[in-house]
């Protein structure tokens, strides 16, 4: 679905070389703006070989729409910018002609310059430095810019914006997270694959990865951040075919359709996907998809909306377009631990903490393995208990089954605990798959990392009955890799041959 989008307009940066970084990282944010072709950027920086510099300044600050002045002391001090191009752009501004937008990238007291009475960027002209994390100041930027845009060129009417429902609907059953963090890089992924695409066929997005690794989290975000870019965003819990036709029914109930009794599978999917196949601008997200082979029965075949699964398993390209969801990294494990546990405020940074406090929690992290929903635990239970870092540390090494199967008593939007998460993966194919539970195990005895695959094979005999009896080639042995691979509970590594798996699934 392409989303009918403003004409083009142009923007134009003015800052100081002190403040590149900066530049290049609201361009990254303003990315998906330029795949939409609503915008396209330039800064001194685009100036060719050979090129006039002066006249190349003049000519591009001529024709921008919106001109964004990235304000530092840097920016202040600087002749350049301070006197000549901003001299320009307010002039322009004051004619009506183009809109200057100040962004506060550093503190400086600018209350004094000739735009001190243009609403700045972000929220409340707080500099984007003193945000404990950036990539959420820029987002803020990136959306303030995104109302101008559309307040200065409205989109459009698209011929079929006509099926568009007369109000949004809305079923996403949880509160946005506030502890939410990093993942801009999948963010851009999922919008790129949504609305750069070209095909008839609706888009499909698959977020893939093990338990408790924030898949439903990023769905969930994604769903908060874009919901003014859809008419109706749908919510459905896919764990089951009984959860599936159960959200399915209630859907279709939201949507005016009455399900016939004793046929209320057939009927509720069979509504649903006339109904996304008849209207434009939608979003359905299925969390939690136990099994793609049920979920396909909900994809209509061609329509103007975005679907969007979170599932354990690798997803085949032939049905999505794949994301791996991975850990967290360092700097963002250590500020959703910290901030979890009450032990750094949003609006203070890591540089904040004193240097005994982020060696404790580096402790954590790096036992927790950089996976989200462990780190909410740990985060919760030493806010609940008041234990501090040191302490919690010290008890994790005594008792981690126990402090890993703590969920905490504020964790309504996803109280299952990682190890409840991993045991119910583990009791869905064990059942069905004995060999592929054996191979579990004997991992959990070896290293996490780099585990020889010749160990199972040429070894086999002595790892048990089930591995004795079914392991005895390559084919075999690929089998029960794939049955772990669905639920993301190792990796394979062919040019090695070697299998890994994460660090807490030992535990």
């Amino acid at each position: 679905m392409q989303r009918p989008s403003p004409q083009e307009v142009t923007l134009f940066y003015i800052y100081a070389h002190e403040d590149q970084k900066f530049c290049d990282a609201l361009d990254k944010h303003l990315a998906a703006m330029k795949r939409l072709d609503w915008i396209r950027t330039w800064h001194h920086r685009d100036i060719g070989a050979g090129q006039l510099w002066k006249d190349e300044i003049n000519r591009h600050l001529r024709q921008a729409d919106i001109i964004l002045l990235l304000v530092s002391a840097d920016f202040l001090a600087s002749d350049s910018c301070y006197s000549v191009e901003l001299k320009s752009a307010l002039q322009r501004h004051e004619a009506g002609e183009a809109v200057v937008v100040p962004i506060i990238v550093r503190p400086v007291d600018w209350s004094i310059t000739p735009f001190h009475m243009l609403q700045a960027l972000p929220t409340g002209e707080k500099a984007v430095v003193s945000w404990a994390n950036r990539d959420q100041a820029f987002f803020d930027v990136a959306q303030g810019l995104r109302r101008v845009i559309e307040q200065r060129n409205p989109p459009p009417i698209s011929s079929h914006e006509r099926y568009a429902p007369s109000e949004s609907l809305w079923t996403v059953p949880y509160r946005q997270n506030r502890f939410f963090l990093g993942r801009e890089k999948i963010m851009e992924e999922i919008s790129s694959s949504f609305f750069s695409h070209k095909g008839v066929n609706t888009p499909i997005v698959a977020l893939s990865g093990l338990g408790g690794i924030g898949k439903t989290q990023t769905a969930l975000e994604y769903a908060y951040r874009s919901s003014d870019l859809y008419q109706a965003i749908f919510w459905i819990n896919a764990f089951s075919q009984e959860t599936l036709i159960a959200d399915m029914v209630a859907l279709a109930d939201r949507l005016g359709m009455p399900v016939t009794k004793g046929r209320e599978a057939q009927t509720a999917l069979s509504l649903v996907k006339r109904w996304l196949s008849d209207h434009a601008g939608w979003l359905l997200i299925l969390d939690a998809v136990a099994d793609p082979s049920l979920a396909r029965d909900v994809f209509p075949l061609r329509s103007s909306g975005h679907i969007l699964l979170t599932t354990q398993g690798s997803v085949s390209r032939a049905i999505a377009s794949p994301i791996d969801v991975e850990k967290l990294s360092e700097q963002d494990a250590l500020t959703l631990l910290l901030r979890r546990s009450g032990l750094l405020s949003e609006d203070h940074s890591l540089s904040d903490v004193a240097p005994d406090e982020i060696q404790e929690a580096q402790r954590i992290c790096l036992e927790l393995d950089g996976v989200p929903l462990a780190l909410d635990q740990a985060g919760a239970y030493i806010e609940e208990t008041g234990c501090g870092l040191a302490e919690y540390y010290q008890r994790y090494q005594r008792q981690r089954l126990l402090l890993l199967s703590a969920r905490g008593n504020t964790s309504a939007d996803h109280p299952a605990s990682v190890v409840t998460t991993w045991s119910l993966s583990f009791e869905h194919f064990a059942p069905q798959d004995p060999c592929a539970a054996d191979l579990l195990r004997g991992c959990a005895f070896l290293a996490a990392e780099a585990i020889p695959q010749d160990i199972f094979l040429r070894g086999s005999a002595y790892l048990g009955s089930h591995l004795a009896t079914f392991l005895t080639d390559e084919t075999r042995f690929d089998m029960a890799i794939k049955t772990l691979r669905r639920f993301s509970l190792v990796k394979r590594l062919p040019q090695s041959q070697t299998i890994s798996l994460p660090r807490l699934v030992q535990v």
